[in-house]
Parts: structure tokens; C-alpha cells; sequence
């Protein structure tokens, strides 16, 4: 060792070494014998933490002290590119969702480029990094807590990851207009409707249309302990009858049969068993409230129009198909039983 450096020569190897103004991991290293013996510090150093760090002679050590193979790990791994923390991302999303996603044509105003910023929920300065799957996936660099300010590459499904929009117009209702639903039981329902004389004869309701066999299949349903769907009433103030805004035939249906003016196969309400009474009145309906003292008629006409035009019903051509696949597999069950 010269004169300047430390007191006693290292063995080859990694140390941390000291300088006038600063200690780093450095590695010690000699050559040669005698006067031809030659020594060296040599630190590792690149401009960029994503590349291979360099060595570099370092001078002017005054002392060193040993470093552990963990200190000497950290001081030579490099910092992923943000593609490759998108392909780690990717991969470990894949094997938490084992199963295929279901594909969907994305339009080109939801495929996005690297770089761009997109909305997340409510995460933080959420930018695009690259994208899997013909853009059904796509990774993402954000920030979830702004308070530590920590960057991270998440795998998200495209159906999650929004443009940055400045729209100003808005279709949504007033939340207090939104209709909150919570689910009843049908004894609860019916009881309600009886006790209350719930009244389904607004002047926007359309006349008892169900059929008997419309009702009967209600009423196996609610046997087989099936969701009967849903049920609007609109709340009004004393001495006006609440209504029934939706679900009319549904309410005909149950009040009916439990009032004894249908049989099931032959069957009426006074001829089951009390389980399957208990059956019947715990099918469970969805059901929601419009305060009337809160809303106009104009909202209650277009509540009526939205909740009877959602969805598209199914043609008695396609449940008579299903029906039919129905009793075919009741009936190949029945087979394997049998052999």
C-alpha cells in the first residue's frame, strides 16, 4: 500500500472503502510480485441505475472495513427499466389469473401508447407503459399514497384503465335520484302490499298480462329458491296510496297464489307443506323506494320507462330451448343414476 492509504494491505476482495468524502462498496484487487507487484481500488459506477455498472479506479482510500455479500449485491444491482417491471407486472398478473380472459374488440379511442396518461380509479398520475394481448391488458406506472410518493408497474384489465377526459356533460341522475336496491323476502312484500294497500293501477301501468303458466313458473322458482327479480314502490304521503312502479305482474302472481286463486299442478296454496310455504314466502325479490315528496312525475314516468326498456327480454322461441336442454340433461341424469 502507498504511504497515503490504509495502515495494513486488504486481502483481494470487496470492501467498503473510505475516501476524504465519501465510503462505497470497492473492490481490492493486486497483481504481480515484489516491484512488480501492483494494487488497486476499483469502485463500480454507471450514469444511468437501469445499465451494468463500470469500473473505476478509486483514489485516495484512507480505510476500509468488510462488506457482506448483501451490501455487495445491492451495490451492484441495477434498477429495472419500467418495461421490464411492466414484464415482471404481466407475469405475475397471469399467474394470479390463470383462467383466459374474455377478448373483446377494444376500439382505438381505449388503446393507449406508452407514456400516456390514463385514470385508474382513484390512483395517482397513472401513465401507460406497455400493453398485452392485443391491448386487452395493460400495464401501467402510478401511484397509490401521494403521502410516500412511491412509483409502481401494476397489470391492469382494459375495461379498468380510462382516458384522461375534460367532458363536462353528464348523464348520471342526482344521487339521491338513483334507485338504491336491498333485498326483501316475499312474505315482507306481501305483507306490505296487503297491510298498506299498495296500489298497481297508475295510470302508466299496463293491464294483468300473465299468463296462468307466467305465474306458475314464478312460483317454482321461488320454490327452487331462485331470485324472483325486482320491485319499485313509489312512497307517498299520508292519506295517498303508495304505488307499485314495477313488478306488478309478479305481485299479482304471488298474492294470487298464496290467496288460493291458482293451483301449481294441482296443488294450492292450503294444500302445501308448511317447508314449502316457508319456501315460497323466503324467495327473495330486489326492491327499491322512490320518495314521492322528492321527485316529479316526469322522473317517476322516465324511472318507469328505464326499468321496463332495460336489458332485452328473452323470446319464448329461446326459453322453450333452454327448456328443452333442461329436461334433456334432467333426463341423461336420471340415465347415469339408473345404470
Amino acid at each position: 500500500m502507498n504511504k497515503n492509504g490504509p495502515a495494513t494491505e486488504p486481502r483481494p476482495g470487496f470492501y467498503w472503502a473510505t475516501t476524504p468524502d465519501r465510503e462505497v462498496i470497492a473492490r481490492y484487487q493486486a497483481a504481480g510480485r515484489g516491484a512488480k507487484r501492483v494494487t488497486a481500488w476499483v469502485e463500480f459506477v454507471s450514469d444511468d441505475p437501469t445499465l451494468d455498472k463500470q469500473p473505476r479506479i478509486l483514489t485516495d482510500v484512507t480505510s476500509y472495513r468488510p462488506a457482506s455479500k448483501a451490501e455487495v449485491d445491492q451495490a451492484f444491482a441495477r434498477v429495472l427499466t419500467l418495461e421490464e417491471q411492466a414484464d415482471m407486472a404481466y407475469q405475475a398478473y397471469r399467474q394470479r389469473k390463470y383462467r383466459p380472459t374474455r377478448e373483446v374488440v377494444i376500439p382505438p379511442e381505449r388503446r393507449f401508447k406508452p407514456g400516456e396518461a390514463v385514470e385508474i380509479g382513484e390512483l395517482h398520475d397513472c401513465r401507460v407503459v406497455k400493453t398485452y394481448e392485443d391491448g386487452q391488458l395493460i400495464a401501467a406506472q402510478l401511484t397509490r399514497d401521494m403521502t410516500t410518493g412511491i412509483r409502481s408497474v401494476e397489470v391492469w384489465p382494459w375495461l379498468t384503465v380510462m382516458p384522461i377526459t375534460t367532458a363536462v356533460v353528464h348523464f348520471a341522475p342526482r344521487r339521491d335520484h338513483v334507485l338504491s336496491y336491498s333485498w326483501s323476502d316475499v312474505e315482507s312484500i306481501l305483507n306490505r302490499v296487503v297491510e298498506f294497500n299498495v296500489a298497481d293501477n297508475a295510470r302508466y301501468q299496463r293491464e294483468y298480462a300473465w299468463t296462468l303458466e307466467d305465474k306458475q313458473r314464478l312460483i317454482r322458482a321461488a320454490l327452487n329458491g331462485r331470485s324472483l327479480g325486482k320491485l319499485v314502490f313509489v312512497k307517498r304521503p299520508y292519506p295517498l296510496q303508495s304505488q307499485l312502479l314495477d313488478g306488478k305482474q309478479r305481485i299479482d302472481a304471488l298474492l294470487g297464489y298464496v290467496a288460493g286463486q291458482y293451483p301449481l299442478d294441482g296443488v294450492y296454496w292450503n294444500q302445501l307443506c308448511k317447508g314449502d310455504r316457508r319456501a315460497i314466502f323466503e324467495a327473495q325479490l330486489m326492491v327499491a323506494e322512490i320518495n314521492e315528496e322528492r321527485v316529479d312525475e316526469v322522473f317517476i314516468l322516465q324511472t318507469f320507462l328505464d326499468v321496463n326498456a332495460a336489458g332485452v327480454p328473452q323470446s319464448e322461441e329461446h326459453l322453450n330451448k333452454v327448456r328443452a336442454q333442461l329436461q334433456e340433461a334432467r333426463a341423461c341424469k336420471l340415465a347415469r343414476k339408473s345404470a
